[in-house]
């Protein structure tokens, strides 16, 4: 009898293995597919989120340039206090080089979905 027993379980092997190997496809399934994927949507929704203008440009006259810190996009960045009585930061590679009191017109952007606000170059005054 003992011999039949033995050949029985060599037939089937240990049955917490196969289920764990099962568990494991399934929780990659049901878990970690979706997370992939919902990390996946959020990356694309945040590189294109599509830029809206808002309102009309407004005029502002250039303060001094200063250098990028560590950390943002290598170039300057320029400072313009708005007519409104603003201060906004511009990125300085469409400017070419501004001086200091330069009359410059600038444009409000907000994003689509995650109403980031942000401003852009539009033309100079003079």
């Amino acid at each position: 009898m003992s011999q039949q027993k033995k050949q029985e379980s060599k037939g089937r092997g240990p049955s917490k293995y196969r289920d764990s190997e099962r568990r494991q496809g399934r929780r990659f399934f049901f878990v970690w597919l979706p997370v992939i994927i919902v990390l996946i949507l959020f990356f694309y929704v945040l590189v294109f989120d599509p830029p809206r203008p808002v309102g009309q440009p407004i005029p502002g006259t250039s303060k001094e340039s200063e250098q990028a810190q560590l950390g943002e996009t290598a170039g300057k960045a320029y400072m313009v206090v708005l007519d409104d009585g603003r201060m906004v930061k511009l990125d300085g590679s469409l400017m070419g080089s501004l001086g200091a009191g330069r009359r410059v017109l600038v444009q409000e952007n907000i994003t689509l979905i995650f109403k980031r606000k942000y401003f852009s170059f539009v033309r100079y005054l003079e």
